[in-house]
């Protein structure tokens, strides 16, 4: 652990080089990241984890099709319904989430990590237990979203309902970029 400091320092001294160089000012700094300044490390993460929820959403339709579900809205409300106990529309309501955004995208690493679970459990028993029909399907993963919630319960977490949304993942993604690429050259005078 001893031997990684300076390396962990010298990324760190590379992160704050690469804000200051952005932003003129301390105020700038704020503007960018909020008063809150939650670090580059948690940023990332949020966005990493929200891509594979992506991923592994569109590997459970896959799944779920060769199931033989044709409703795919009443099926990802299954699951959604019982985690939450509440609709879509209702959490989105509860969180101040516009209807025109994905509720997904404002999620925090913690309910973003459950709803992980959720998905990827629920595809894991669909093809284990080589379930098919369409109502089966759909008890399925009403079934494992009451498992996660009763998992969270137990923990005694908070409930992901009355977790707080989060900005917009493409804010986060746009504030992000400028300090995860390359360095640039600055232009030559000649």
């Amino acid at each position: 652990m001893i031997g990684l400091q300076p390396v962990v320092s010298l990324v760190n001294r590379r992160i704050c080089i690469r804000i200051l160089r952005l932003c003129r000012s301390a105020k700038d700094v704020l503007t960018c990241f909020g008063s809150g300044l939650p670090s580059i490390r948690v940023l990332r993460r949020r966005v990493m984890l929200r891509n594979r929820v992506k991923d592994r959403n569109s590997k459970l339709a896959g799944t779920a099709k060769q199931a033989g579900v044709k409703r795919f809205a009443i099926f990802h409300a299954a699951g959604i319904r019982e985690m939450y106990r509440m609709r879509l529309t209702d959490i989105k309501a509860r969180k101040g989430i516009g209807d025109d955004e994905d509720w997904l995208d404002r999620q925090a690493v913690e309910e973003l990590a459950a709803n992980e679970f959720r998905i990827t459990q629920t595809d894991a028993k669909l093809r284990r237990e080589n379930i098919h029909g369409e109502e089966r399907t759909i008890n399925a993963h009403a079934k494992v979203g009451k498992e996660v919630r009763d998992a969270i319960t137990r923990m005694g977490n908070t409930m992901p309902e009355d977790l707080p949304p989060e900005p917009p993942i493409k804010e986060i993604e746009k504030r992000l970029k400028p300090l995860l690429s390359p360095p640039t050259e600055p232009p030559s005078e000649t």
